[in-house]
């Protein structure tokens, strides 16, 4: 009777661990990086509910979100400083612990990237247009992201989603910034698929509609903007992750 009853009680436990298992494997660790536009910055300058945000809640709502973070985004960050800040293994404190790029890499089911744009946009308005200068910096961006690349894969091996890159109203009209964007995007979008990145095309819904891009001159979307952005992700994630 006695072996009986440690026999069930043993099931139990092992029934009951297997059933906590199978549901931690079924949360998602969500880590989020970038610039000031994963950090959900404004045309106004300040930083509203952005894409992640969105993203975030989407996940949240089904119940399967074991942990956020997006205290590693930073405005105006450059590929190289995060770079650096992997091969550094910088640290943030959340919850009064300290946490590490790395370890979050490790342990993420999913990272948001939008990086890149800034640099860009700086180049754009410095450079002349009508020379080979703008495709060097490209090609030296391009060969950043690539170290970026390479450093996330080496420690994080599930979902990375990368955001591309957009024209503000002004420069629609362009066909020479046309270009240098087709081209950005073309090597971005051969970088992701060369390190099994997914590479979502927010241009296609952000461009040429005031409504997401409310100030002509200034590439940052109004919060409409940003829950478009959101949608398109969750659309991969959905067809991903959670498929």
């Amino acid at each position: 009777m006695k072996l009986k009853t440690i026999l069930i009680g043993s099931i139990i436990l092992l029934t009951t661990f297997l059933i906590y298992l199978t549901t931690l494997d079924k949360l998602v660790y969500f880590l989020a990086l970038g610039d000031s536009l994963a950090n959900g910055k404004t045309p106004y300058g300040e930083s509203d509910y952005g894409y992640n945000d969105y993203l975030r809640d989407y996940i949240d709502n089904k119940n399967i979100l074991e942990k956020y973070i997006n205290g590693f985004i930073v405005d105006d960050y450059r590929i190289t400083d995060l770079v650096r800040d992997i091969e550094d293994n910088r640290k943030i404190v959340i919850n009064n612990k300290k946490q590490s790029i790395k370890n979050a890499l490790i342990k993420a089911d999913l990272v948001t990237l939008s990086i890149g744009m800034n640099e860009l946009y700086y180049k754009l308005n410095t450079a002349s247009l009508e020379n080979n200068e703008i495709y060097e910096h490209i090609d030296e961006m391009m060969e950043d992201m690539d170290e970026l690349f390479n450093l996330l894969r080496k420690y994080c091996k599930e979902d990375i989603i990368i955001v591309n890159y957009f024209r503000s109203t002004s420069l629609l009209n362009h066909d020479k910034i046309e270009e240098y964007f087709k081209y950005v995007n073309t090597l971005l979008k051969n970088k992701s698929e060369k390190y099994k990145i997914h590479y979502v095309e927010i241009d296609k819904t952000l461009e040429d509609n005031t409504l997401y891009l409310p100030m002509t001159n200034n590439y940052f979307p109004s919060r409409n903007g940003y829950e478009a952005i959101s949608k398109d992700l969750i659309k991969k994630v959905d067809e991903t992750l959670l498929k």
